[in-house]
């Protein structure tokens, strides 16, 4: 099913009349929250555990419902990524390499990654609670596990929060926050479109409230298409057009003969009976392995989430949470290629120059043996949660919860060769059961039985097991001038338990399943933590230059079973000098322990590939999985910041916020291109002309997953495997204006919100020198902006968004390619039917993201044209969305 782009361009302007509404960017203070429909009396507020204060000191942004469904997202991933904060480096279902151990991402896995530190520094939370890593050899969150119909709003807090929540809040944290009960329901259907891709949507909610208990229950069915590469005008790997190279591999069918640096292109044909005068030097074949395959996988998941509550008595009161997600994904890939050794004894040898040679090289392209190659599997995750709210007398409460979560990943990749009946198929002498690698890939020029033997597949399962136990008191101490010294006193035990089993057809001869790998792996950690809160100055003793001062302290001890213990202390001031200013300011220190996927070396692949090095394409090993040596990351994080509304300026408000991050012993997987392109920085995992034994040791390993190629043809071996690759600094400065209009015929609203990285360096190791990571193919961008325009009559609401990032550079090639700013806009336009008659609580909303459907920018990207990191291959996406509440 296609979309006519025209049509709906034409659609969509039609909301180009007006534009725009603006982002809450703190948390609701405590009478916000009160003032909304509640289920029940308990309030959460990212970034502390005491109940009945304001937000911390440190940032926050908020996303409230109205923000969700104006910004035409689908899913809680996507609304999450319409922020500046939320940087696209790392694991994303849009790509197969990058930065930030991007490839392993083998279940197409969207996670959230604030600053660009990676995604697994960000914490993802569902109402204050942990959740079990998705991915197969990644330990991901992916927030659309949720599903959106059942979002109150997502609170983010881009501070290290590690004192607050423990480990992987580095960058900050993304906390779901959703719905409580109401009497009511609601339900949606949603269809999008782009040029060759299809989105469809069904949600539905109901929920019941009594006077001493509730419950709600939501669920949500997604599909969207596959995009397929050659469905997009840029994706040719022939980069010759914008400046670069023709970057078509030579592994073609036909194919080329290789002698030397020689090639010899194979003609036209069935490859039977060639003879040497045949064969002439000259412009070799090529396979354009861009337009090959799916630029996005299809993707289709099923989602269920449940919450509940009941008065016991009337201090005591139960509560249930828990949802359950299942997504199965399925893409095109490009066929293998390969340089095959075909040996002399093989019935259609030729040589073009040798006659009496024992072998020569073919590059050759399997499409014949695998002309359906894909990458195929599912992420199921869960949790339920069972909890408790005991009144303890003078405001005080215990809460304590238990909750239990799984995820079980799987990824089948059927793009490989059998490593050992290839290599026997190309030395059999008889025509009828040899593989014949001369022709064009035509099915029929080779026997079935023999294209099935050397068809080779993995197929990768993944088992995340989580248990957590967490009780906590708070309440007040004492009073003082400005109000009650509140405090949090709180315990948890976490335990982790991870299966990682892997079946393969790459080492049987007859292509049965076998187990190939199967590695266990568990730890469990306890922790003790504490808050206190006290209010210096409030409203009960405001006295001039002090409406507000507020000391917020926090620690928390952790013990790990397997890699020691660490303490994270934090601090933070809120300072409002007089009413219409608010200053703060926050220190602390996170950690990141290293997941067990990344210190598990069970997880390894060697791969024989082209790899481009100081501007030249040489055969090489590439290396990539985890090491079983692996040190927690540790970071050291402060920030001050200002909140102004003016009472001479009616609706305008203004946010700026510095940040200052110093991050220790990264755990990354590095791509080869970020190996080899980044000026010395990573020239440790390097061997330039490596002997051949370092190669034969690589060759002869079991993780090997191509045909292997003889060692002196590999120049260089790139160590990916995740390590502790130093220290990186990062400074910036997040802005937000915002300003409301009320007129006779609507509220207009203007919206900017700025995030600019002032300085990244990074260190490979101690006493490294630091470099540039800022503004460089891989790394962040300095500049983000999301600006909005809008207005509502409260019947009719359109708005306008304008999403940008800023220019960088392109060092993958030399000279090196100025990548030019990115600019887009989204567009929605809704209408609310009146609160009577038949249309009762239907909302109808058309949105356009990317309206103009700007192309990416042109970047020389290895065998790309484009930056998969910095824009979005789908162009203009047009959505029509209906919701009815009863």
């Amino acid at each position: 099913m296609r979309t006519s782009s025209g049509l709906w361009a034409g659609v969509a302007l039609i909301s180009l009349v007006h534009a725009g509404t603006a982002y809450a960017q703190t948390a609701p203070t405590q009478s916000e929250e009160q003032a909304a429909p509640q289920g029940d009396d308990e309030i959460v507020v990212t970034g502390t555990s005491i109940r009945g204060v304001a937000p911390p000191a440190s940032p926050s942004v908020q996303l409230d419902r109205e923000d969700i469904l104006r910004s035409g997202a689908a899913t809680s991933t996507e609304i999450a990524r319409t922020l500046p904060q939320v940087v696209n480096i790392g694991a994303d279902e849009s790509r197969r390499g990058g930065a930030q151990d991007a490839a392993a991402n083998r279940t197409r896995t969207s996670g959230i990654n604030l600053r660009g530190l990676s995604n697994e520094a960000t914490l993802l939370l569902l109402n204050g609670r942990r959740l079990a890593p998705n991915g197969t050899i990644r330990a991901l969150a992916d927030p659309a596990m949720i599903p959106a119909i059942a979002l109150e709003r997502l609170e983010i807090v881009p501070d290290g929060a590690s004192a607050i929540y423990g480990a992987d809040a580095v960058a900050g944290v993304v906390n779901m926050i959703t719905r409580r009960p109401f009497n009511g329901a609601e339900v949606q259907l949603r269809y999008g479109g782009a040029d060759g891709l299809d989105q469809m949507q069904g949600s539905a909610l109901f929920s019941r409230k009594w006077g001493s208990g509730g419950f709600l229950a939501a669920y949500d069915y997604y599909f969207r298409s596959n995009l397929r590469a050659i469905d997009r005008d840029f994706t040719s790997a022939d980069l010759r057009s914008i400046g670069g190279t023709d970057q078509r591999s030579t592994q073609s069918a036909p194919g080329n003969i290789l002698i030397g640096n020689t090639r010899y292109p194979l003609p036209n044909g069935d490859g039977r009976g060639l003879t040497a005068g045949q064969l002439v030097a000259g412009t070799p074949n090529h396979f354009d392995q861009g337009l090959w395959g799916d630029l996005l996988p299809e993707q289709e998941r099923h989602s269920v989430f449940a919450s509940a509550f009941q008065e016991v008595t009337d201090r005591l009161t139960l509560t249930y949470e828990g949802f359950y997600s299942r997504r199965t994904f399925t893409e095109d890939v490009q066929p293998p290629g390969s340089n095959l050794t075909v040996p002399r004894s093989n019935p259609f040898f030729v040589h073009a120059t040798n006659p009496a040679a024992a072998n020569v090289t073919v590059e050759y392209r399997f499409i014949d043996a695998q002309r359906d190659a894909t990458w195929s599997g599912h992420d199921i995750g869960w949790q339920n949660t069972l909890g408790l709210r005991y009144d303890l007398g003078g405001a005080w409460q215990l809460n304590a919860y238990a909750a239990l979560n799984r995820n079980r990943g799987r990824a089948k990749t059927d793009d490989l060769l059998n490593t050992l009946t290839l290599p026997r198929a190309l030395a059999d002498s008889n025509p009828a059961t040899a593989f014949n690698p001369f022709g064009n890939g035509a099915v029929a020029n080779n026997n079935p039985a023999v294209l099935a033997s050397i068809a080779g597949y993995r197929d990768s399962f993944t088992v995340n097991d989580g248990r957590d136990f967490v009780a906590k008191i708070d309440g007040p101490l004492f009073g003082i001038g400005g109000g009650d010294v509140r405090v949090a006193i709180g315990a948890e035990y976490h335990e982790n338990e991870l299966e990682y089993t892997i079946y393969s057809t790459l080492k049987n001869l007859a292509n049965d399943l076998i187990l190939d790998r199967q590695r266990t792996k568990s730890r469990n950690n306890k922790a003790v933590f504490g808050e206190l809160n006290i209010p210096l100055f409030s409203s009960a003793n405001a006295t001039g230059g002090f409406q507000e001062l507020t000391v917020q302290l926090a620690g928390r001890y952790e013990e790990y079973s397997d890699f020691g213990d660490t303490f994270n202390p934090k601090i933070g001031i809120t300072w409002t000098p007089i009413d219409s200013l608010r200053l703060r300011g926050s220190w602390g220190t996170s950690f990141r322990a290293p997941s067990l996927i990344d210190s598990s070396d069970a997880i390894f692949n060697v791969f024989i590939q082209n790899l481009v090095d100081n501007g030249v394409t040489k055969r090489g090993i590439f290396m990539n999985g985890g090491r079983n040596d692996l040190s927690p990351e540790t970071a050291k994080t402060w920030s001050v910041g200002a909140d102004f509304k003016p009472g001479f300026l009616s609706g305008f408000s203004a946010s700026v916020t510095y940040y200052n991050i110093k991050y220790s012993n990264l755990i990354d997987a590095l791509a080869a291109a970020t190996i080899l392109s980044s000026d010395g920085l990573y020239s440790d995992y390097v061997i330039r002309n490596p002997t051949v034994a370092q190669v034969e040791a690589l060759l002869n390993s079991p993780n090997l997953e191509n045909v292997r190629e003889p060692a002196a043809n590999m120049l260089l071996i790139v160590d990916g495997r995740r390590d502790n690759i130093g220290e990186l600094h990062q400074d910036g400065i997040d802005i937000q204006l915002d300003q409301r209009i009320d007129t006779g015929i609507g509220a207009f609203n203007v919206g900017f919100y700025l995030t600019q990285i002032l300085n990244a360096e990074r260190s490979s190791a101690p006493g490294v020198p630091f470099r540039n990571a800022l503004n460089l193919i891989n790394f962040p961008v300095d500049t983000r902006i999301r600006g909005n325009l809008g207005w509502s009559d409260g019947r009719w609401s359109t708005n306008l968004f304008w999403n940008h990032v800023g220019d960088y550079t392109n060092n993958l090639i030399t000279p090196n390619q100025q990548v030019r700013a990115y600019n887009t806009f989204d567009a929605s336009i809704g209408y609310k039917f009146p609160d009577q008659g038949a249309l009762n609580g239907l909302r109808i909303t058309l949105s356009a993201q990317n309206l103009f459907d700007r192309d990416p920018p042109d970047v020389i990207n290895g065998t790309q044209a484009w930056d998969g990191q910095n824009a979005s291959p789908i162009g203009r996406f047009v959505a029509l969305d209906l919701r009815k509440s009863f």
